[in-house]
């Protein structure tokens, strides 16, 4: 038997708008350590306290589309995830009490359901929240006064609307999963990977500087040539053409003069020269091309005015255009910066954001993908999805691997591609493919 975490009471019920409001108790403390279950405002903790309200109202017979949900899908962390937004479409916290715990002394670590009630109610972390539901049918069997003390616990659920949802990448589960790398080490493992301008084809490279390039169309390989000085581990298209070549990745804008003037030619197979390709990060055309830095300054070069200064408050470590080249996403910290990179304009900050380093943004500009690094033990890396016009974190995934290497959009939007590192030690790891697909179209 589970032990209780949390104890639910219903305070109001509102069918005609669709929400109702819980008070929801904390029962369940290590006084030892002085820890408690977290007071939580997930979809995914309110969407099993309706859940359970579901299965048990009426002697479990009472109409309502949860039911349709099985116990083995209830406890399927990944399922909860993917699917409580289609029955919670909101949760607001509008009050807390008791927490932080001020005063440990008389708590116990148990507290039991006595007919609704908990001891000592008024001493409990608590807080209440109004969650909105999509169907008002959901709330049924709820009623003002009805308590039960529940063994759920919050998860990281997606939290897209359905309005968006045919077009929100899923990064729950890749479409496609590549493995273009063999052998030990630096030879079995991915490092960069990027789309050509025109989508037809990915370049994947291996730490040990191998280059394959994918026919995005059927994902067969086109190319696959050993380490060469043309490239390293870190590639770049030449802007419009099928060409690969390096990028200078130091930053600061003064290593220009070591930017690749040589490329490998897909077509042919052969050398090229090339003009000069400066700069780690490029827009679509090659019309602006910057370097970041941890003191909030971007290193901006322009096709048609040179090199100038951007400055961004606080870092300015990640970069990423958007496909029409008006606007420019600088991330470092929690902090994510829409600017004009024509004027320098700020237009825009988005805050609280996880691994905005690692941002990515969609070719259209509605929305963008960061990643965060391993934060703790046996922890990994999160693939994270974000709306751009309200900053709300759509989707948190762990991506199952150690780190992400390189990710990248396809230029009409509809794939993201992430190279990710599957082996503790650093090594060894896949190209995965991600789409608009379940729980978006399922």
């Amino acid at each position: 038997m589970s032990t209780d975490l949390y104890g639910v009471r219903v305070l109001d019920v509102r069918p005609d708008e669709a929400r109702v409001r819980f008070r929801v108790f904390v029962v369940y403390y290590d006084t030892g350590s002085r820890t408690h279950a977290p007071l939580s405002d997930d979809p995914s903790l309110f969407f099993q306290f309706l859940w359970e309200a579901a299965r048990h109202a009426d002697g479990g017979t009472a109409p309502n589309a949860l039911r349709d949900v099985t116990t083995e899908q209830r406890l399927d962390r990944n399922w909860v995830e993917t699917y409580a937004h289609r029955y919670v479409r909101r949760v607001v916290r509008v009050a807390a009490r008791n927490d932080p715990v001020s005063d440990w002394s008389g708590l116990m670590d148990f507290y039991y359901d006595r007919g609704g009630r908990w001891a000592d109610e008024e001493r409990l972390v608590q807080g209440d929240f109004d969650v909105e539901v999509t169907d008002a049918r959901l709330l049924d069997p709820l009623v003002p006064g009805l308590a039960w003390g529940s063994a759920a616990y919050p998860l990281e659920a997606d939290q897209v609307l359905e309005a968006d949802a045919p077009t929100v990448l899923d990064l729950r589960t890749p479409a496609v999963v590549l493995e273009p790398f063999d052998g030990a080490y630096d030879a079995g493992t991915p490092s960069d990977l990027a789309f050509s301008d025109d989508g037809e084809y990915l370049a994947v490279t291996s730490q040990e500087c191998e280059l394959v390039v994918f026919r995005t169309a059927d994902w067969s390989e086109q190319a696959r040539v050993s380490d060469s000085p043309l490239w390293g581990q870190d590639i770049q298209w030449v802007p419009g053409r099928h060409v690969i070549t390096k990028r200078v990745i130091e930053g600061g804008g003064d290593l220009d003069d070591e930017a690749a003037v040589e490329a490998y030619d897909l077509r042919t197979g052969a050398t090229v020269p090339i003009d000069p390709q400066p700069r780690e990060y490029r827009s679509r055309t090659g019309r602006y091309r910057a370097d970041g830095s941890s003191g909030g300054t971007v290193h901006l070069l322009t096709r048609d005015a040179g090199p100038r200064r951007v400055h961004v408050p606080g870092w300015a470590s990640g970069i990423s255009f958007t496909g029409d080249e008006t606007r420019m996403f600088v991330g470092g910290g929690t902090e994510i910066h829409a600017v004009d990179p024509e004027s320098g304009t700020l237009l825009r900050t988005l805050t609280g954001v996880e691994g905005a380093s690692g941002l990515a943004v969609r070719p259209d500009g509605a929305y963008l993908t960061t990643f965060s690094g391993a934060d703790g033990v046996g922890e990994r890396d999160r693939l994270d999805l974000w709306r751009v016009s309200d900053g709300a974190l759509l989707m948190r995934c762990r991506s199952g691997g150690y780190y992400v290497a390189g990710r990248s959009w396809s230029p009409d939007g509809t794939m993201f591609a992430a190279a990710v590192i599957t082996g503790n030690d650093g090594y060894d790891g896949e190209v995965r493919i991600y789409r608009p697909g379940p729980p978006m179209d399922a």
